[in-house]
């Protein structure tokens, strides 16, 4: 975990970094017709469900890939990482 003063530092180096455009994300139905739609769909299906996907207490032990009870979503699509200094390396790369 980072200090604050690490933090800090990391968060002046980057204040001034390019910012990267974003296009809308298309609908889920354009996915069906994807030769990946299944890859994607886990990708969906893990970030919304990961207690029920990769969680600690899934029924096949191995996808049991998460170490703890929350779902990747609750942090990541919520904007809750970006939020606290000690997540600053993170949110460079989400």
């Amino acid at each position: 975990m980072l200090s604050s003063d690490q933090a800090t530092e990391l968060k002046q180096r980057y204040s001034n970094r390019e910012v990267q455009q974003w296009k809308p994300a298309p609908g889920k139905a354009s996915i069906d017709g994807r030769p990946d739609a299944d890859l994607i769909r886990y990708g969906i299906q893990v970030l919304d469900k990961t207690v029920e996907t990769i969680g600690p207490r899934v029924a096949e032990a191995g996808k049991r890939y998460s170490g703890n009870s929350l779902n990747c979503s609750r942090c990541q699509m919520k904007g809750a990482a970006c939020r606290a200094p000690r997540y600053l390396p993170y949110r460079l790369i989400i």
